[in-house]
């Protein structure tokens, strides 16, 4: 399929170019489904994580250090606007 040479791929080489991106495609979406799904699965675990460390105590430095402590143990990263 290589041409070191400008403009000497054919249709046909277009052509099937294009089919094995038609095989290779859906592959493709479905791993970065899969990637985006397990990222919002592990934010929804941090989160439901949360309430029992607020709850812990009444004192907002408390409450803010054991926030801090658990944040970076539940490997949270800034959330991305993904387009639908």
């Amino acid at each position: 399929m290589a041409s070191r040479t400008a403009g000497r791929f054919t249709q046909e080489h277009i052509g099937a170019c294009r089919q094995i991106a038609d095989l290779i495609g859906p592959f493709v979406e479905n791993v970065v489904l899969l990637q985006r799904e397990r990222r919002r699965r592990e934010r929804l675990q941090a989160v439901a994580a949360l309430p029992p460390i607020i709850d812990a105590s009444l004192k907002i430095g408390d409450i803010m250090q054991k926030l801090g402590d658990a944040v970076p143990r539940a490997r949270l990263r800034p959330v991305r606007r993904e387009a639908a």
